[in-house]
């Protein structure tokens, strides 16, 4: 499941956090760190990863790495060396990986449920992002037949 925080500020942060501290026990917690090579050069996204490498609940944590070139990714990969959790850099514009996340996550998930459920504009939908963010992509099986999106 991908997911967003939304209205996180009627509750303290430590409560928040020993809340994900439960849940990481059930279930792996992993993030998508989306970032410019640029933004390694300036003081806030090493105080983040500072951060997150503090967080007890991640158990992986994937970085989106867009506008390197080799040795700009070489860098990135001694930049995040520091992080704990398992992590992994996706080097979005080195060589061809760039349909990694949907071919190895969600392409195999959308064509088991045509198999189950049938041909649907929905999935057909689905599948024609290149890149699956939790802003484009998330959804409920059960819902699956019950959402009318008009197909062209």
């Amino acid at each position: 499941m991908i997911t967003n925080f939304h209205n996180l500020t009627d509750r303290s942060v430590e409560s928040l956090e020993k809340e994900m501290v439960r849940f990481a026990r059930k279930r792996k917690m992993g993030l998508i760190l989306p970032s410019l090579f640029s933004e390694l050069e300036g003081p806030a996204l090493g105080n983040i990863v500072d951060e997150l490498a503090k967080v007890p609940y991640l158990d992986e944590i994937v970085i989106g790495l867009d506008r390197a070139d080799r040795d700009q990714f070489l860098y990135a990969w001694e930049f995040f060396s520091r992080l704990p959790q398992h992590h992994r850099i996706l080097w979005n514009d080195g060589p061809p990986t760039r349909s990694w996340i949907k071919r190895d996550s969600v392409g195999p998930l959308l064509r088991s449920l045509q198999k189950v459920y049938g041909h649907s504009d929905y999935l057909d939908y689905l599948a024609s992002f290149r890149y699956l963010l939790s802003e484009e992509f998330a959804m409920r099986t059960h819902v699956l037949n019950n959402i009318k999106i008009p197909g062209d």
